[in-house]
């Protein structure tokens, strides 16, 4: 421990921008706690004494991998090379060459022999691309709470001339306004451009990631035409991304929401969630029983806090850790009053309204297939509330915009249809309705339960299906338990074929 920080602070120390990309190549890494904040604190003392922003430290400190304006690198090993790159779009590859310039399926033996430091820095930083793709997206899309914006000749130089944020930022919509005029524009193609062949920004503007609240929703339809018209998956939810207002039983309430309280999240996929999400928030266990999830927004002065409850008697690990956990309300202060949420911010309010139903989304037991038949029996009620829910968040409605859009291309159209929360699906075995909220299957006849546990490794849709969008995995297993149901005829898989 004294070695790595004295070596994070000689970074700290260093001139330049090379000791910023190591300590962000380092915060990266890390899962100490005592570390990543110590990397946090020399980070912030690092901007402070060199007179700029904290978001301005780490748009400059960004590694480049060393790939060059087409996103790739070539590495010489002997006679043999290995070439690093960005492709789809946002893709770490790393693919090696015979002396004749082909391909080769791996590793040649010869550099497994030879050069096996170099070999090992060129995997390891291969690992390291595809993680500050993850990684950099995250933070840009956080640029909406961190209020930040970049006057065009800053933001050209820091994104679309960098080779890895220059995959992500040619992705998305942009908000600029100069002189009293504003517009919205992705950089496509070398050159600025938008669904109505409206003027580029000039070399005055300044430029912010643009949300739907922008925009009157008919031209956030045209803005998903025009990108998938173009084939452009962005790297996170914009054009489809969910907005979230007041509603009437929140007006009611108040200072606090119950829209997304009362379920059962899995507690270790929470917490990892919360770190991801910029929230604070520590395992509980028996020793423990009350610790609010809550994130800080300095730049609005305000705090966020999603209320969870473990008091209750459940089931826990080895460790005496709750796998488990209920939920609660969600509350907003304002300089440390809170505040009724009429009167947050509506930008605000979206973003992390939009935390709270991702963290529901993606951590309730009312997704995991397997429950009908070896979930607690406790939960069961909730389970089968939740699985076919009869609303869909908004997650659950972007997403089934989402496969309107989409399942009208794929060759089983013919046998698809959309009502109410469900996807349709008729093969020759039964008729399947697919949840667009949870993705649990009922079938024919008599609304029968079929559980499909998708491939873990899975993060894409079926060979090379166009998403409009990176980062919701069951959008893609929904569209491939729509293409599975659809020929179930063909279906080899004994613990399915006994259920059908």
């Amino acid at each position: 421990a004294k070695v790595s920080n004295v070596c994070l602070h000689a970074y700290r120390l260093m001139t330049g921008i090379e000791g910023v990309t190591a300590l962000l190549r380092f915060k990266a890494q890390a899962a100490n706690r005592n570390i990543l904040n110590l990397v946090e604190t020399l980070l912030t003392e690092t901007a402070k004494r060199q007179g700029i922003s904290r978001g301005d430290i780490e748009d400059l400190g960004v590694d480049t991998f060393g790939l060059d304006a087409q996103q790739e690198r070539f590495q010489a090993f002997g006679d043999y090379s290995a070439r690093l790159a960005i492709q789809d779009q946002a893709r770490a590859v790393l693919e090696w060459f015979k002396p004749d310039g082909n391909p080769l399926k791996s590793v040649p033996a010869a550099v497994r022999k030879d050069h096996k430091a170099e070999l090992k820095r060129l995997q390891i930083e291969y690992k390291e691309l595809q993680g500050a793709l993850s990684a950099q997206s995250a933070r840009i899309e956080n640029s909406y709470l961190e209020r930040r914006s970049w006057p065009l000749p800053v933001f050209r130089e820091r994104f679309l001339q960098h080779p890895v944020l220059q995959t992500l930022a040619a992705r998305l919509i942009w908000r600029w306004e100069e002189n009293g005029h504003s517009g919205a524009a992705v950089w496509h193609e070398g050159k600025w451009q938008n669904p109505w062949g409206d003027p580029p920004p000039g070399e005055q503007a300044t430029l912010r990631l643009w949300h739907p609240l922008d925009e009157q929703p008919q031209r956030v339809l045209e803005w998903r035409d025009w990108l998938e018209a173009r084939r452009i998956t962005q790297p996170f939810k914009q054009a489809y991304r969910e907005i979230y207002v007041v509603t009437p039983p929140e007006v009611a309430t108040g200072n606090y929401s119950n829209r997304f309280a009362a379920h059962i999240l899995r507690q270790f996929q929470f917490a990892a969630l919360c770190k991801q999400r910029y929230w604070q928030y520590s395992l509980q266990g028996e020793w423990d029983s009350h610790n609010i999830p809550y994130r800080e927004l300095p730049n609005w002065n305000y705090r966020v806090e999603y209320w969870v409850d473990s008091t209750w008697t459940g089931p826990t690990g080895d460790t005496g850790v709750f796998l488990y956990i209920n939920t609660d309300q969600v509350r907003f202060y304002h300089r440390g009053e809170d505040v009724p949420l009429t009167a947050v911010p509506p930008l605000l309010f979206s973003e992390l309204m939009r935390d709270v139903d991702l963290f529901v989304g993606v951590c309730s037991i009312g997704n995991d297939p397997n429950w009908q038949d070896t979930g607690d029996e406790r939960y069961r009620n909730y389970w089968n509330t939740y699985a076919f829910s009869e609303e869909l968040s908004a997650s659950g409605e972007a997403r089934k915009a989402a496969l309107e859009r989409l399942i009208p291309r794929l060759n089983i159209a013919g046998q698809c249809s959309f009502e109410g929360k469900f996807l349709h699906v008729k093969g020759t075995r039964h008729t399947y309705k697919i949840h667009c909220g949870s993705g649990n299957i009922l079938m024919s006849p008599h609304n029968r339960y079929l559980c499909i546990v998708p491939d873990s490794r899975q993060k894409s849709a079926p060979g090379k299906l166009y998403l409009p969008f990176e980062g919701d995995r069951l959008l893609s297993i929904i569209i491939s338990k729509a293409m599975l149901l659809a020929q179930d005829d063909k279906i080899t898989d004994r613990t399915i074929l006994a259920q059908l």
